[in-house]
């Protein structure tokens, strides 16, 4: 049985939609589930079991579900996207935050109460935890339910929440600002529990985050493969895509795909890669280091001295991975180019055939810029650098023409 460590990051938490999705999926159990910021939120709808309302708001996300205010200016603020047309309204909101005392968040304490059943947590077989800070004692708050008094539960998800550009929140007469100023991501408190299993389901939240105490509680790390936005972009668009990236890296960890940004199943041994390496002709590995701006060596030397460590610099592609990796890596490379789509399991041979499908029909591949200055970039090694698309698509291209 796992525990569940969710972070802090605003609206990114959509994101942990995604994962929660797919943990249900793959009939993950967990008897824990911990979170700091918005992911006390999601927390506490995952203890109560209610993913349908749970994805209901993510998919619905709208500043005026968070903070009280014009709609539209809100999201033209979140986006940063306002313009000289809405000076005047900036100017009065920006006056009402000051004299109020920082956002009014009201509607996301309405929203805690609607969507929140203290009862059915409390009742749940799913155990459920939250860090704030208290400010007025100057003190973190790790807390489980049990030691949160009847009825104070959505103030204290609310107090885990609570941005420093919010208005300020009591509990008691007492001070909180938000978790992630303590412990954006809280495997500990999780590990207080027994847990020895931990699912850390992370959003690329901004906060303090403490290392696990106990070395022999093992972390199984969710972390978003792209961007996932801003703390406080209320964007349907984002909150889609977050949910489709959460859904699809957990099935990556839990099955063990291949891939960085694509998601690659029933993927061929190293030695099947090696053997295509093999294979190929010196006037083959001739070609592809002219591409690469390489030239004066022998073959065979040419292409495990100079060309793979050059395309595993380009790829960005670590030297502890193995040839597998750098082949799916300039596959994957090329796809995100051509904007195949990504949100979607392969098997790994049919992925790669449906990129070199596309890649067959691709226009204005391979360079042919032979001037003399063309050369002279190439010798300096900065002509791959500033032609890295074009290169990586070169490369790719003749790998085909050469396996057919």
């Amino acid at each position: 049985m796992y525990g569940i460590a969710l972070e802090g990051g605003g609206t990114k938490g959509a994101y942990q939609l995604g994962a929660w999705k797919a943990l249900r999926e793959l009939g993950i159990q967990y008897n824990v589930v911990a979170g700091s910021s918005i992911g006390s939120l999601n927390g506490a709808l995952m203890a109560m079991d209610a993913y349908d309302e749970a994805l209901e708001l993510w998919q619905n996300i709208d500043p005026s579900m968070i903070i009280k205010g014009d709609a539209k200016l809100l999201k033209k603020i979140s986006k940063f996207s306002f313009d000289y047309n809405d000076f005047h309204e900036m100017v009065q909101f920006t006056g009402d935050v000051i004299i109020n005392g920082g956002l009014d968040v009201s509607p996301l304490r309405k929203l805690i109460g609607d969507i929140i059943d203290e009862d059915i947590i409390r009742q749940s077989p799913v155990r459920l935890g939250m860090v704030t800070v208290n400010l007025t004692d100057m003190k973190p708050v790790e807390t489980m339910l049990d030691d949160i008094p009847r009825g104070k539960l959505g103030d204290y998800i609310l107090a885990s929440c609570s941005l420093p550009v919010f208005q300020r929140n009591y509990i008691d007469d007492k001070l909180f600002l938000d978790g992630g100023f303590h412990d954006n991501l809280p495997l500990n408190l999780v590990a207080s529990t027994g847990c020895k299993k931990i699912i850390a389901i992370e959003i690329k939240g901004t906060g303090r985050r403490h290392k696990i105490n106990d070395p022999s509680v093992e972390v199984i790390h969710i972390v978003p493969s792209e961007d996932t936005g801003g703390l406080l972009e209320f964007d349907q668009n984002r909150a889609h895509q977050n949910i489709k990236m959460g859904y699809y890296d957990t099935l990556r960890i839990f099955k063990n795909l291949r891939g960085q940004r694509y998601y690659l199943d029933h993927c061929p041994e190293e030695s099947v890669f090696i053997s295509w390496l093999l294979e190929l002709t010196d006037d083959q590995i001739l070609g592809l280091g002219k591409s690469l701006g390489i030239r004066r060596m022998s073959a065979k030397r040419m292409l495990f001295e100079k060309i793979i460590p050059e395309l595993a610099v380009l790829l960005g592609v670590s030297s502890k991975k193995d040839y597998s990796d750098l082949f799916i890596s300039l596959y994957e490379y090329c796809a995100g180019k051509m904007g195949m789509e990504r949100y979607e399991v392969y098997d790994t041979l049919d992925f790669f055939e449906a990129v070199e499908k596309q890649l067959l029909e691709w226009n204005g591949i391979g360079s042919k810029d032979d001037s003399y200055f063309g050369q002279w970039l190439k010798s300096t090694g900065l002509y791959n650098v500033a032609r890295k698309d074009e290169v990586l698509m070169d490369i790719l291209f003749k790998t085909i023409i050469m396996r057919q």
